[in-house]
């Protein structure tokens, strides 16, 4: 399995442009943010086989709780 990275923020921004190069060398990208059209917009640009993608407010404890374990779901823990 390739290395993989989980990325908050991924709608715009260092978030988005950290997912651009992980996903360009290969990684697994998890994608995670609260803007669905800023989202929408990162994984247009990347590989459609090297990404997840979820909503995550990070302010929110249990929405944590679900996108991680959605992630480790796709990446064996």
């Amino acid at each position: 399995m390739a290395p993989s990275i989980f990325i908050t923020g991924a709608a715009s921004g260092i978030g988005r442009a950290a997912a651009l190069r992980f996903s360009a060398e290969g990684w697994l990208t998890g994608l995670y943010d609260i803007d669905p059209l800023g989202l929408a917009e990162t994984r247009r640009q990347l590989p459609t086989d090297r990404h997840i993608t979820g909503a995550l407010d990070v302010t929110d404890p249990d929405a944590w709780t679900r996108a991680v374990a959605d992630f480790a779901a796709v990446t064996d823990g």
